[in-house]
């Protein structure tokens, strides 16, 4: 996602995935230091800057240091490419598209008679069910 501020910031989730804390720790560490040392100087070198985040999968607790460098920047590169395309090129055989613009806001006297409203919902209640306990 293109970043509001003037560099780009990286995220990252290490979730648990049943590995131990020394395991997940090492993992954050190797993560952490490729984010520094890869990451972010590849995501400098881009036109615009980027908020990226990073989630690793469960087979990452068992990839080397050298592994995970290896796919990091291959993801960084796949983003690059995907991110980035001149803004004065125009698409392949076909019309620019558009955003749609929104429309006015629904107001009660324009729903349909059948249209669900937002009302407060409360317990069924049912004369069959009151011995119930």
């Amino acid at each position: 996602m293109a970043s509001l501020h003037a560099l780009p910031r990286v995220g990252m989730v290490i979730p648990k995935h049943r590995h131990s804390a020394v395991e997940r720790n090492l993992l954050k560490r190797r993560v952490r230091e490729l984010l520094r040392l890869e990451v972010l100087p590849m995501l400098q070198a881009l036109p615009v800057p980027l908020d990226i985040v990073v989630r690793v999968s469960p087979l990452a607790y068992a990839r080397s240091y050298v592994e995970l460098s290896g796919e990091l920047r291959d993801a960084v590169r796949r983003l690059s490419r995907m991110t980035f395309v001149s803004p004065t090129a125009k698409p392949s055989g076909a019309a620019a598209v558009t955003p749609p613009v929104p429309g006015p806001v629904p107001t009660p006297a324009t729903l349909p008679e059948n249209a669900p409203v937002n009302t407060p919902r409360t317990a069924p209640t049912s004369p069959d069910r009151d011995d119930v306990r």
